[in-house]
């Protein structure tokens, strides 16, 4: 998995006007974006080193998004982490996200039919991120939490999601012929994902379904046999809601 990413202060993205573009935004934003799942809560000192904006700056930050109620603070152990009111991006995303609303019921029933974690996966940047997932039923399950970031190289379903500016690897070239990918240790050692692409009325692939399995309970043959079918069924039925 991917940590979230800390934007590069050496240069400015491409494409920024420089009459328009407000580093200030920019700064604010890359305190925010340190927080992951590997660093949940930082103190001011951790958050200086991993921003690099400097102890005054990134105090003063702090600061800011503190009093907005973006961040709060732990008296205790003066760790700062991101408020609930950060959810309030998600729940825009979210309801902006008209395809993932009205498939979301079929990634239920593929949680239903196979027992194992379903989710909705878009690019953002270098990064396949979870949308969406419904998770297994199981005691013990692999769940991805909306906001999991994968590599796009490097996970099964960042095969379908790299654009046409990479050079294409046999992986990938199988999985698109295919229409379905499959890899073992794809999420930790554990694992097993599997992965099928959705398309819009363009035949441009907008999102990955990915099936997470746990190794122990399922061997590649049998995930091949039972989930890749009815996983494929899913994405297709899903392409075809984006039609209508």
């Amino acid at each position: 998995m991917t940590k979230s990413p800390v934007a590069d202060m050496d240069r400015d993205p491409a494409g920024a006007d420089p009459r328009l573009f407000i580093q200030s935004v920019r700064k604010a934003m890359i305190v925010l974006e340190a927080f992951n799942a590997d660093e949940p809560a930082m103190t001011l000192q951790q958050l200086t080193e991993r921003t690099r904006l400097g102890r005054s700056a990134t105090q003063r930050f702090v600061h800011t998004l503190e009093m907005l109620q973006y961040l709060k603070r732990d008296p205790k152990t003066l760790r700062y982490q991101l408020s609930n009111r950060a959810f309030l991006f998600v729940r825009s995303i979210l309801s902006a996200n008209s395809a993932l609303e009205r498939s979301f019921h079929l990634l239920s029933r593929l949680t239903e039919k196979t027992g194992e974690t379903v989710s909705w996966l878009e690019r953002d940047g270098g990064a396949a991120v979870v949308i969406g997932t419904v998770p297994s039923p199981n005691r013990t399950a692999i769940i991805l939490p909306v906001g999991t970031r994968l590599g796009l190289p490097g996970s099964c379903a960042g095969l379908f999601l790299l654009d046409s500016s990479t050079p294409p690897s046999q992986a990938m070239s199988d999985a698109l012929a295919r229409g379905w990918a499959m890899a073992e240790a794809d999420l930790d050692r554990g694992s097993l994902s599997v992965a099928a692409p959705v398309r819009d009325v363009r035949g441009k692939i907008i999102a990955v379904i990915n099936v997470s399995i746990l190794r122990d309970r399922m061997a590649p043959a049998e995930a091949q046999k039972l989930v890749v079918p009815a996983l494929l069924e899913v994405s297709q039925e899903a392409s075809q809601l984006l039609l209508g």
